[in-house]
């Protein structure tokens, strides 16, 4: 074990798996679906499990999942995956529950959507060391297309400046307790309006968050083109 993960202490995942995935339009719930022969999930937490960052993962999923998480993990023996916990109805008390499963010896915590597979571990090595100096870090990547600001009768109210303009990605780092207590704030305010873990960070907690680079192909799977992309950059992956 090198100097520097001794210094930087206990490392720990929260894989957020709730979701329906109603946009995939299956019956299935996307975390399930197939990605070569291997669950869209389970290609997830692979990358977790082969990560010498991390020690631990706790997978947060619906209630009626569990059983099937259960299996999954066995199956491809994700031993990583200490703690199963059950979702909320919300997103924010769902990774609030996966929160509080991890123990206190942590130091910092990655938020992970369990539905984007091409995180890599140098990814999160750089939102890991960004989050222990300022407080909280994620990758992100440039837009390429022009943003408009709608009015709420659908004309143009702005066009930001593109160059300050990026795309939020995961994970999502955070020095643990600080993200845990922001957690514990927003959830009993009600707050149901932030859209993801930094922006909760933004609103409650006291630290800054840090932009590191990300990666167009660290796509979230949310719709059946999404699906097709993955397969495509897989491909390219074992063609390289």
């Amino acid at each position: 074990m090198s100097e520097d993960r001794i210094n930087r202490g206990a490392v720990w995942a929260v894989v957020p798996a709730a979701g329906s995935g109603s946009r995939m339009g299956t019956e299935v719930h996307k975390q399930f679906l197939m990605l070569q022969g291997k669950e869209l999930l389970a290609r997830t937490l692979q990358v977790f499990q082969d990560a010498d960052l991390v020690e631990g993962v706790v997978l947060v999923c619906a209630p009626e999942d569990r059983m099937k998480m259960e299996a999954l993990v066995s199956r491809w023996m994700l031993t990583k995956v200490k703690f199963i916990v059950t979702g909320g109805e919300t997103r924010g008390i769902s990774v609030k529950k996966g929160l509080e499963a991890v123990p206190n010896s942590c130091s910092a915590v990655l938020i992970h959507d369990g539905a984007r597979p091409f995180v890599t571990p140098e990814m999160m090595e750089r939102t890991v060391e960004a989050a222990l100096k300022f407080g909280g870090s994620l990758p992100v990547v440039p837009v390429k297309d022009t943003i408009k600001v709608a009015a709420p009768d659908m004309t143009v109210r702005e066009t930001p400046v593109r160059s300050t303009l990026f795309a939020a990605q995961t994970p999502q780092t955070f020095r643990f307790k600080e993200i845990l207590e922001a957690y514990r704030k927003a959830v009993s305010a009600g707050d149901k309006d932030c859209t993801d873990d930094s922006e909760i960070m933004e609103k409650y907690g006291t630290g800054r968050v840090r932009m590191v680079e990300g990666s167009y192909t660290n796509i979230k799977i949310t719709t059946p083109e999404d699906l097709l992309l993955a397969e495509r950059i897989l491909l390219q992956g074992e063609n390289e």
